[in-house]
């Protein structure tokens, strides 16, 4: 992944039993630095803010946050770590199989806020841009669109869906789309848009 000029690479050791996360600089292919060896940790995703190159650690499968300038640990938090989505330069959403969602500042290495998600399917889609956080949630027998302040982390809307198939989910910042499969035959797919500043559809 290259910005600025630098190339930020993870990779394993030859004999595979550990990863590292380095630095290249484009134009010479030298190497800037690299962390120390995860061992028995296979690095395969990392995130990039303005400052810090952010990647899951080996231990406790937390977020860590090195200085892009030379790879040093600058911040560690203590979340377990299922997803991570950057939302705009430095700050980061997090996803915890603990059953929170947090907001972590990458430039200071601050914990915004958190917000449990009880009953939230872990691998659907979740947006994050303008004022909203957007996510779906599974919680009884429906799914729920569920929209969050994306600087207070406080919930702003909970509107039941009325579908059990989800099939896709997608948001801009001003409206969340879902396709639902229907269960009823004839097999058909419904397609709904509600708005995010009230839930409405």
């Amino acid at each position: 992944r290259e910005s600025e000029g630098t190339l930020f690479v993870a990779y394993r050791n030859r004999h595979g039993t550990g990863s590292f996360l380095a630095a290249v600089d484009a134009s010479s292919g030298m190497k800037s630095w690299q962390t120390d060896m995860q061992p028995n940790h296979h690095l395969r995703e990392f995130w990039l803010t303005t400052d810090a190159v952010a990647w899951r650690s080996r231990d406790e499968l937390g977020l860590v946050l090195s200085d892009r300038s030379d790879g040093s640990v600058t911040s560690r938090f203590p979340l377990s770590a299922s997803r991570i989505q950057p939302v705009g330069a430095d700050r980061l959403l997090v996803l915890s199989p603990a059953g929170q969602i947090a907001l972590a500042d990458a430039a200071t290495g601050r914990q915004i806020w958190t917000h449990p998600h009880t009953g939230m399917r872990l691998e659907n889609t979740i947006d994050a841009r303008g004022a909203y956080v957007t996510l779906a949630a599974f919680e009884g027998e429906s799914w729920r669109l569920k929209v969050l302040d994306i600087e207070t982390g406080k919930l702003s809307a909970d509107t039941d869906l009325q579908g059990i198939w989800l099939k896709q989910f997608l948001a801009d910042g001003a409206n969340a789309y879902f396709v639902f499969k229907d269960p009823s035959p004839p097999n058909r797919f419904i397609a709904s848009a509600y708005q995010l500043s009230t839930g409405k559809r």
